[in-house]
């Protein structure tokens, strides 16, 4: 099924064809775009190994090719580009420079995202993941305790891709 948008609309994780960092391994995830004025508003949440449910809080990307201050990380920033419609590319930063990087690219088809992200999670761990999502319209949808976690990395907003535990902010 092809969007008419690349990026709108719900994603499940395929954890068989994802590479996961060793401490950022969820066992199942999924994860929403909604289009905006100036980009999207991304939402995830999943499920990780041990069962627990991590809810990451909503990512906007602003996909201007500035600098924009991350709201809430003060002293970090994140710059968002869309290099071709089906690609959306992300840089964190601090004043120390780069921390973390992002990539997001759906495929021609429109079946699959693949997001690219590496940086510093929020226990200043440096980690590098490869997700690979499939189209899906239906939430994830899990009980049990919820647990947020940040990661200071960035991929989806900039700095903290908490997809630590595995999702960026």
């Amino acid at each position: 099924m092809k969007r008419e948008d690349p990026f709108g609309g719900a994603w499940k994780l395929n954890a068989d064809k994802s590479q996961f960092d060793p401490n950022h391994r969820p066992s199942s995830a999924t994860m929403h775009w909604e289009r905006t004025p100036e980009g999207y508003k991304m939402t995830a949440e999943g499920i990780m190994g041990n069962g627990a449910v991590v809810q990451e809080t909503p990512a906007t990307f602003i996909l201007d090719g500035k600098d924009h201050p991350m709201l809430d990380a003060p002293g970090f920033t994140a710059i968002m580009s869309r290099p071709a419609p089906n690609a959306i590319e992300v840089e964190s930063r601090n004043v120390g420079g780069i921390i973390g990087k992002a990539s997001y690219f759906v495929s021609g088809d429109g079946t699959t995202l693949t997001a690219r992200v590496s940086g510093i999670d929020g226990q200043q761990r440096h980690f590098q993941t490869v997700l690979v999502w499939g189209s899906s319209m239906r939430p994830l949808r899990s009980g049990g305790q919820i647990e947020n976690r940040r990661a200071i990395c960035f991929s989806a907003k900039g700095v903290g891709f908490d997809r630590s535990e595995f999702f960026v902010r």
